[in-house]
């Protein structure tokens, strides 16, 4: 054996498949929690929903038994132990034991939200491990009490001893699993509900089959892991147990399989088949020889690639995106170079420069995700919410199959936390406040994402009562943030915007189960800077309120204009300019808070970057361009010297304080040695309107 096929060990193996168990086991979290909430649903409006209720249960089981397979790979012990509370009052219930009940879904819902808190401490390596002791005794109090939901017998059967190496023969250990040929290794990791489902598959004329898998590294390098194969037999049969088997600190994964017929089942390469004889009950064992292994058909099409790489790939992109830059700098200056051999060159590069486009574009594919991800944690979130403010709140996701870059998904998280917790404790009315005013008692929290060219638009919205403008401007004038030089009159959604994503300020009065509008708005408001985003904000009163996120789909590789102030070059990204316009001094309009320009038929508030920056001139343009950015009714206009190039860029970030500012996202190389600023056009409006450069 060579040393790229070296077998892991159990500690080598849990390490290796922690990313792709947490990838996963969020999935199910997911689907676990959209479940839950159907089923409360359900049960608070009953009328002849039984069916619905049944198939609920069931794909709540389905999730909880994988997550209990999926956590004893990496030897997660509190989440077993959860997972398989939780499967045992599910089963209880389906089984008709128990009665369902708002109170056992209330323990359901708690006990998802720990075993996902146990899970997040796993991937934050720092952070410790919820309690499972209170959910766990409450889950328990609700099991009937029979010796099958003892709870004595909640902590699973997981298989982490020094287990001899599976026989090459099968032993049989009592009459009931004389019905089946197993190996003891795995018949002995076989719990009640285990069973049941090997019984179910039989009384269905289903075939059972065991399936053994080797990981190595050379195999995990090709990208052939445990959680793939454990997927592909997910997608291609009815998986019973997945069972680690040790031997020698080396470890195998033996898969209990039930199929309607395996002759048409797509079997991996990587597995050894071994179909189980399904026969009556004998008073005493016999040992089976082992049946000659099924030939496999094909491999599955698809393999799980580690974010990691994914950046890895992305960066030597952007090498050659420099590189290509550089030679077409280079280009013009070959003078001596023959016209057809340099007409030749040209037509290369520019065959290149198409290449590394679709290359980029494919690598980006890869990388995208659907919206679901960060989407899909709100629905207990919004629940549980809601019943600690007394509001009823309806949660309307769409867009949730729209795409966005995997990086953007986590550091979403935090901002759509704030605006889902505004939205329900300071958006929408209580029950008998919506009555009085003749809404529904139910308000409406809207998540939404579309795509928009090269960016997406990410919407939060709720029916409510819209926000309170005067109020505001009483707590911003109570804290200092508007200024002596404020005068009364109506603030712009952008000016309102503005102030609740000041530091520290608060519309709360007093302590409660939520933030005050603006609470946390500074966070959003950084992280959005930080992508090089805009935030807009839409209120009315009486109607609601909406924010919108408008984010670029990557934050590495961008298409960019190159602009000119003076001798000085930067970048500006392409999506943050709607329109390039040539600027007309005379029809520049002056006033006591700066300068105006007409623009389809309306006014825009005018910007030169030099004056920004504070650039002395040494002598002004013959012609200047303005940079028009914004959107329908935040307008505005940034003045350049020149434009002079549109080409993509990678984008570094700048850790330097130095340089670092508010207005400046990044730098780039442009391929000839200089290194040039990345402007951030949203930053720098608003920083000039706020007097802060």
């Amino acid at each position: 054996m060579s040393d790229s096929d070296t077998p892991f060990s159990r500690q080598q193996l849990a390490q290796q498949y922690i990313p792709d168990f947490l990838e996963e086991s969020d999935d199910h979290i997911r689907r676990s929690a959209r479940n839950l909430l159907s089923l409360e649903k359900a049960v608070i409006n009953p009328e002849d929903k039984s069916d619905e209720i049944e198939a609920i249960i069931n794909d709540l089981l389905r999730s909880f038994h994988t997550l209990k397979g999926l956590s004893g790979i990496v030897g997660l012990t509190p989440a077993i132990e959860l997972s398989h509370t939780i499967e045992s009052v599910l089963e209880a219930v389906w089984q008709g034991k128990k009665k369902i009940s708002t109170e056992i879904i209330d323990s359901l819902i708690k006990g998802a939200q720990t075993l996902e808190k146990v899970i997040t401490a796993l991937r934050e390596e720092n952070k410790p491990f919820s309690d499972i002791k209170a959910i766990v005794a409450e889950l328990t109090a609700h099991l009937p009490d029979e010796p099958e939901f003892a709870s004595d017998d909640t902590q699973p059967e997981v298989d982490t001893s020094e287990a001899e190496e599976l026989s090459p023969e099968f032993i049989i250990r009592d009459d009931r699993q004389n019905l089946i040929n197993l190996p003891e290794e795995v018949a002995a990791t076989l719990d009640e509900k285990d069973w049941q489902r090997v019984y179910r598959a039989i009384d269905m004329g289903k075939s059972l089959a065991l399936a053994i898998f080797s990981p190595s590294e050379e195999k995990a390098h090709r990208g052939i892991t445990v959680n793939n194969i454990r997927k592909e037999l997910m997608n291609t049969t009815d998986l019973v147990k997945a069972v680690p088997i040790m031997a020698n600190d080396e470890v195998r994964f033996a898969f209990l399989v039930s199929v309607d017929d395996l002759a048409n089942v797509e079997l991996s390469p990587e597995l050894s088949w071994t179909p189980l004889e399904v026969r009556s009950p004998v008073s005493s064992p016999s040992p089976k020889s082992p049946v000659e292994k099924i030939e496999p058909l094909r491999a599955s099409s698809t393999v799980r690639v580690n974010i990691e790489r994914l950046d890895e790939l992305m960066r030597l992109v952007g090498d050659l995106i420099v590189s290509r830059s550089r030679l077409m700098d280079v280009l013009p200056q070959l003078t001596d170079v023959p016209p057809t051999a340099l007409e030749s060159l040209e037509q290369t590069t520019s065959s290149i420069e198409r290449q590394l486009r679709f290359l980029r574009e494919a690598v980006m594919r890869v990388r995208m995700v659907p919206l679901a991800e960060a989407f899909g944690r709100m629905p207990l979130l919004v629940r549980d919410l809601a019943k600690d403010a007394g509001r009823k709140v309806r949660l309307d996701i769409q867009g949730e199959k729209t795409e966005i870059d995997k990086a953007l998904v986590e550091r979403l998280h935090d901002p759509l936390l704030h605006l889902v917790r505004n939205a329900i404790v300071h958006g929408i009315e209580t029950p008998d406040m919506r009555s009085a005013q003749g809404k529904p008692s139910e308000g409406v929290l809207t998540l939404s994402g579309k795509p928009e060219g090269d960016h997406i638009r990410i919407s939060i919205a709720d029916d409510g009562g819209g926000m309170n403008i005067e109020q505001i401007i009483k707590k911003a004038q109570a804290q200092g943030l508007l200024g002596d030089a404020f005068e009364e009159k109506s603030l712009t959604h952008e000016e309102v915007l503005d102030l609740i994503c000041q530091p520290g300020f608060t519309t709360k009065m007093d302590v409660d189960v939520g933030a005050g509008r603006g609470v946390g708005m500074e966070i959003v408001r950084r992280m959005v800077d930080a992508v090089s985003g805009t935030m807009s904000l839409h209120t009315t009163p009486g109607q609601g309120t909406r924010f919108e996120l408008r984010l670029p789909l990557t934050m590495t590789i961008i298409d960019a204009l190159i602009i000119h102030l003076g001798d000085e070059r930067y970048a500006v990204p392409r999506g943050d300019v709607q329109e390039i316009i040539a600027i007309e001094p005379e029809r520049v309009v002056r006033t006591q808070h700066g300068e105006l320009l007409p623009y389809r038929e309306t006014a825009v508030p005018l910007f030169h970057l030099h004056s920004l920056f504070k650039q002395e001139r040494v002598a002004k343009p013959d012609r200047q361009y303005g940079l028009v950015g914004g959107d329908n009714g935040s307008r505005y206009v940034m003045v350049a010297d020149r434009v002079t190039d549109l080409r993509e860029i990678v984008v570094h970030t700048l850790s330097d304080e130095l340089v670092a500012r508010p207005g400046i996202t990044g730098a780039t190389d442009l391929g000839n040695g200089e290194a040039v600023l990345i402007l951030d056009l949203p930053g720098l409006r608003r920083l000039a309107r706020e007097g802060s450069l």
